[in-house]
């Protein structure tokens, strides 16, 4: 099966959405559609762990997949992919974002900067997007129905990773909201930096347009295996 992207939205295109809802103050492009099969072959694929996927525009990708969560309650969440297509020189990250700050989504702020950081040492800063949508404000569930992605983030947020779909399920449940929103950022200029990256848990820092600053964490086991994309192990 072969797959068609389009110019610098290959990596974005071919490793996450089959399509993101394209508001022009929000986002910078348009997604193309995106094959059942390399889909499922992300929601399937483990954490933190590279897997690779078949015939990209006719070359083969590979990934790794990262979520950090608050253990209050699992759908506030920071979720992260990292992308590589070494023949076609396309390194890129996607970041997917559902926090508990619902200023974000109000005044639809979005996200301006992202760091990672160890300690007191900031290690890689990203400021230059390839796209974005803006944080808006979402109800994850209600007193009658409960969102299907509540144990598997990555079962809707691939299917679109800006939308949250619910089930028909009524349960109930407090009402619970929050920010959402996505950023990609090309990284073809930072791999020696991110080879470089101590094999350890990082701080990631994600600083928003409207000043907010939130820190979550990428996990030393995914930070392992991002060294590990052919890009930045050669």
């Amino acid at each position: 099966m072969n797959i068609n992207f389009k110019g610098l939205f290959l990596l974005a295109i071919g490793l996450m959405p089959l399509s993101v809802p394209v508001i022009a103050q929000n986002t910078q492009d348009q997604v193309a559609p995106l094959a059942p099969s390399v889909l499922r072959e992300i929601r399937n694929a483990p954490f933190s762990q590279v897997f690779a996927l078949e015939n990209v525009n006719g070359d083969r990708a590979y990934a790794v997949k990262d979520r950090d969560f608050r253990g209050s309650n699992s759908d506030f969440s920071v979720i992260t992919l990292w992308g590589d297509i070494p023949e076609q020189n396309i390194l890129q990250l996607i970041v997917r974002y559902c926090l508990p700050n619902l200023t974000l989504g109000r005044e639809q702020a979005y996200l301006s900067e992202l760091m990672i950081i160890d300690g007191d040492k900031v290690l890689l800063t990203l400021n230059q997007e390839i796209a974005r949508t803006r944080a808006n404000p979402r109800q994850l569930s209600t007193s009658e129905f409960v969102p299907t992605f509540f144990n598997d983030p990555f079962s809707d947020p691939f299917l679109n990773p800006f939308y949250f779909q619910h089930s028909s399920f009524p349960a109930s449940v407090a009402p619970v909201q929050c920010s959402f929103g996505g950023n990609r950022f090309d990284l073809t200029e930072f791999t020696d930096l991110i080879s470089q990256f101590p094999e350890k848990t990082l701080t990631l820092r994600l600083i928003f347009s409207n000043g907010v600053v939130e820190n979550w964490r990428l996990g030393r086991r995914t930070v392992q295996q991002i060294k590990q994309l052919p890009s930045l192990s050669r």
